[in-house]
């Protein structure tokens, strides 16, 4: 092939700039044959959507009432399964088409100062209308009102200025000048655009692309009349003669044979774009036939123009680049984006184009020099030198012939060209999250084209943001009526499983089985509806056929993962270890279900921390972050406490707030120390979700482990509007020890929603509450008994504990009946029970025989030993109170200061301790300190009687004879008649001490 003709005689200016401005078209081809070769795989993505399925791990277990609790945590399994997708196209596709089309505007801009007067402003018009069609007004760049117009006039001067300078002024800057100045113009105003619009990056992305669709269209249609006569020369130029002799030359029947094969080649594909047939012509369909006419192009200039005119011959040749650079970007992106609707109506054109201009063109060439091929002569030198039919003859022809075929077709491809443009507009509104105008946009588009999977699509994802299914499902049904589509499929299965409806989603997928056969994502969603069908085993099954035939590899450590999931879940931890070693990933999920057979196991597993990096919040980050801070080496690890912090300061707080306070909480001590997720979660007490009950009925447990009842009860009640089962037991438990009136129908609602266990319980307990005679109670076997004076009716111990110490609960009747005589004050004879039990050096007897050496008066011997014998968590909060308490009474009153507020920061809401720290306050003369110090008790727990009580007389001791007699009244209602009448015998002594006190003169 000889060089262009006009190339030698060129300035080093052209060459240069040539070569440059050749990179836009030949990454404008190779973005070209990348959308042809992939197609719309990369718009069209399986997002994988994280399933949380939770499992319960015992945190720890604690006493109350001789009544052994559970303390049950979350953690997560992380399953995975595919759902279609849209508007996962990568940015940088829509990036770099703007980039694409903003060069070759510059080219072109730099073009037309070279022009004459008339195509100067012909030009520079067209550069206009690309501005007015580029939608500045919904870019928000100055406000709202005419700004957009403002812009778009500010942006038309910005460029026919400095063009019309260069044209008119400055005609001596060289080309490379020229396009420099315009480069920077453009630049300039990109950057102006992209900093003053408050929208993403993306978002102005797509609105630029979208609303200047329109001109982009009508220029890629240019070139492709421009360029559809180049098979036709090329055949003409191949049949050209080299030699010296008549052999050695082409031939007119050389020339009309391969012409006539590439003309059928243009009506096949034509016909096929109508939908009439579906041959293909050796393979070569419409892209193939755009991507060599576009390379053809630029070779078509060796010969088009005469040499002596080489200004105009540079002239074309950046023209052809801006409309190579355009054209096939263009086409490229609407194939890249399933623009179905837009590359229909393209499609149509330019098979329509290719057809009419090639017949034209070969119709030229045989009327023009039929004799020059009869005489054997190099026809292709003079293709452009016409004797009959002029070159423009071939436009008008075409376009005549096109137009024609157009109007049989009626307003068809007008309607898909409006389509495919309001499914751009679509694009850019979803991306700002303006779901009701994407949705206006794509439901014209659908209309205009009813069966444009773009438009469904599209749609189908705005009503599944919105939770609308019923229309999504209906969007995806539409689909398929254009034929089977994998993804529908896809989505409808799981709309079906959202909404419940386990038999249709597993029928569509096997529907879909049926047409797209060993497809690893299908067959990974099928194997997860088999496991919530309980079929485990053909789960695992499915899942590792779908593993092999994940053959790219691309997504296999999903399926891995998911067959992780069905180890843990059914218990084969040992399999569970072996997929872990065999599959090993970093992703979110599967590290979360490692630490969560860590959890299972009570191994240490070591993990990177969810902490470092950027916070983004994902249902697979929450999983693994919940898992890790539960795994044991992470209890107290003040890196986690510090990135929980870190977290809960940023504005994820909102998603998983009252997650993260939980785990703060567990991370901070070794137990559920819950005091500073407390308020929280009882502001959520409306509308929580199910994790939020979860947590209420952990702290109701906390509460219950300190002894609060009231508390307790209050969460438990929180809990149990979920219908918790456990909440609803542990409420039932609680109320009982209360003896609250509801306490049996608590226990009937236990019996129509536990277990079997649950259920005997609950029988044992309606039982035991209903006992009305003595006569009954010495009916009761062990256990029942054991039950009815632990929880039921502590006090009737003495009357029922000659047959409890006969039971295997000896011990414990025996423990029963000390803390009876003690809280009666009947000293001698607990001395006396002390000395008949013969588990004398367990951390119970010390405990007793603490309490038994503070009542007597010997708190010295009480500390000591407490301090000399080791204790359990599950006395703990008893040891500790018992500390204090014989310190306070031993005039250790620093030391008891200090451990009373250590103890109330471990234990904010203990009752006892509280007291403890009035008392202390007050023996050291603080009395109004005490005082500030016990009224924010009192009004967050109005309904407790013995802070009711200490309120009472602590008012006495600061002379509030009024809100003493208010907290009187408040007493009344808190306790029996008999308690009341027990305090007001204390209160008169104290206020009679008090008026004494005010009458004498040391007062």
């Amino acid at each position: 092939m000889e060089n262009f003709t006009f190339w030698k005689s060129w300035n080093t200016n052209h060459k240069v700039l040539l070569l440059f401005c050749s990179l836009l078209p030949l990454v404008a081809l190779a973005f070209m044959l990348l959308a042809y070769l992939v197609g719309d795989s990369w718009f069209y993505t399986w997002e994988i959507i994280p399933v949380l399925d939770d499992m319960f791990i015992p945190a720890e277990a604690f006493t109350d009432h001789y009544y052994q609790y559970k303390t049950e945590v979350y953690n997560y399994l992380v399953e995975q399964r595919f759902v279609p997708t849209i508007m996962n196209l990568s940015s940088w596709v829509t990036y770099g088409y703007l980039l694409l089309c903003a060069g070759a505007v510059a080219i072109f801009l730099s073009l037309i100062t070279t022009f004459k007067r008339v195509w100067f402003y012909l030009g520079l018009g067209a550069v206009m209308l690309l501005f007015a069609f580029s939608g500045f007004e919904v870019l928000e760049l100055v406000g709202e009102g005419n700004s957009g117009k403002m812009i778009i006039l500010l942006c038309m001067m910005g460029v026919a200025i400095p063009a019309y300078l260069i044209f008119s002024f400055y005609t001596n800057l060289s080309i490379i000048q020229r396009t420099l100045i315009f480069v920077g113009v453009i630049v300039g105003m990109g950057l102006l655009v992209f900093n003053l619009s408050p929208l993403s990056n993306n978002a102005i992305a797509l609105s630029l692309v979208g609303y200047g669709s329109k001109v982009y269209i009508a220029i890629t249609v240019v070139f492709v009349a421009a360029i559809a006569i180049e098979p036709v020369s090329f055949l003409l130029f191949i049949n050209s003669g080299r030699g010296n002799t008549e052999a050695s030359r082409g031939s007119i029947g050389k020339f009309i044979i391969p012409s006539l094969l590439y003309l059928a080649l243009t009506v096949v594909i034509y016909l096929r774009q109508r939908g009439v047939l579906e041959y293909s012509f050796g393979g070569i369909d419409l892209y193939v036939l755009l991507i060599v006419s576009s390379i053809l192009g630029f070779w078509g200039f060796k010969r088009r123009f005469e040499p002596k005119n080489d200004i105009q011959n540079f002239q074309y040749t950046l023209l052809y680049i801006v409309l190579m650079t355009i054209g096939l970007s263009t086409v490229a992106y609407g194939i890249i984006t399933d623009n179905d609707s837009l590359i229909d109506t393209l499609g149509w054109f330019m098979s329509a184009i290719f057809m009419c201009f090639g017949a034209s063109m070969f119709v030229y060439i045989l009327y023009n020099f039929y004799e020059l091929f009869m005489n054997y002569q190099n026809v292709y030198k003079v293709m452009f030198r016409p004797t009959r039919m002029f070159v423009f003859h071939i436009w008008a022809f075409a376009v005549i012939a096109v137009g024609a075929m157009e109007l049989q077709r009626s307003v068809l491809h007008w309607n898909q060209a409006v389509s495919g443009y309001y499914n751009y507009l679509g694009d850019t509104y979803f991306e700002q999250e303006k779901l009701e105008l994407a949705k206006k946009f794509y439901t014209e588009a659908k209309e205009r084209n009813y069966e444009n999977r773009r438009s469904n699509f599209s749609l189908a994802k705005v009503a599944e943001k919105q939770v609308e299914w019923d229309d999504a499902f209906k969007c995806y049904e539409d689909v398929s009526n254009g034929g089977p589509s994998l993804h529908a499929y896809a989505s409808k299965a799981h709309i079906y499983a959202e909404k419940g409806n386990y038999f249709q989603a597993m029928f569509t997928l096997k529907d879909a089985l049926k047409l797209f056969p060993e497809n690893p994502q299908l067959l990974n969603n099928y194997a997860l509806l088999l496991k919530d069908g309980s079929m485990d085993e053909s789960a695992i099954n499915v899942l590792n056929y779908s593993l092999e035939k994940a053959s790219d590899h691309e997504y296999d450590w999903v399926q891995s993962n998911n067959i992780l999931v069905q180890y843990i879940r059914t218990g084969n931890y040992e399999k569970a270890a072996g997929i872990i070693k065999k599959y090993p990933n970093e992703n979110f999920g599967f590290l979360a279900n490692k630490l969560m057979l860590g959890n299972i196991l009570n191994q240490q597993v070591e993990s990177p921390s969810p902490f470092d990096g950027e916070i983004r919040i994902s249902q697979e980050r929450i999983a693994y972050l919940v898992n890790y801070c539960l795994n044991a080496r992470n209890i107290g690890d003040t890196a986690t406490i510090a990135g929980i912090e870190k977290w809960l300061n940023t504005s994820v707080t909102r998603y998983i707030g009252e997650e993260l306070l939980y785990l703060l909480a567990i991370s901070k001590e070794r137990e559920l120390n819950f005091s500073e997720a407390e308020p929280i979660i009882a502001d959520m007490a409306d509308g929580m979700s199910m994790l939020n009950y979860h947590y209420s009925n952990l702290l109701g447990l906390w509460y219950l482990k300190q002894r609060e009842y009231k508390r307790a009860q209050k969460f438990f009640e929180l809990s149990i509007r979920a219908d918790r089962p456990k909440a609803l037991y542990n409420l039932a438990l609680v109320n009982t020890i209360l003896n609250e009136p509801n306490a049996t129908h608590l226990w009937t609602q236990v019996k129509s929603s536990g277990g079997a266990q649950a259920i005997e319980q609950a029988n044992t307990f309606i039982k035991l509450i209903n006992l009305e005679k003595d006569e009954q109670v010495g009916t009761l076997d062990a256990d029942e008994l054991f039950t009815y004076l632990t929880f039921v009716n502590p006090d009737d111990i003495e009357k029922h504990y000659d047959k409890g110490i006969e039971t295997e609960y000896k011990g414990y009747f025996q423990e029963l009946m000390v803390r009876f005589l003690l809280k009666n004050n009947r000293l001698s004879e607990a001395g006396k029970m002390l000395e008949t039990i013969e588990d004398n050096n367990s951390e119970t007897f010390h405990l007793l025989n603490a309490m038994y050496y503070t009542k007597i008066g010997l708190p010295d011997k009480a500390l000591n030993v407490l301090t000399n014998n080791e204790h359990s968590l599950a006395t703990d909060i008893d040891w500790h109170y018992h500390v204090v308490m014989a310190q306070r009474i031993n005039g250790d009153f620093g030391p008891a200061l200090e451990n009373v507020d250590f103890f109330l920061k471990k234990y904010p809401h203990h009752e006892g301790a509280i007291l403890e720290k009035t008392n202390l306050l007050n023996e050291t003369d603080k009395v109004s300190e005490a005082y500030e110090f016990l009224v924010p008790y009192v009004q967050e727990n109005p309904n407790s009687p013995e802070l009711t009580k200490a309120y009472i007389l602590q008012s006495l001791l600061m002379n509030y004879e009024s809100f003493a007699t208010e907290g009187l009244n408040d007493l009344k209602e808190l306790v029996s008649l008999q308690e009341y009448e027990q305090f007001s015998e204390v209160y008169k002594k104290q206020y009679a001490e008090m008026e004494k006190k005010a009458a004498s003169e040391e007062w």
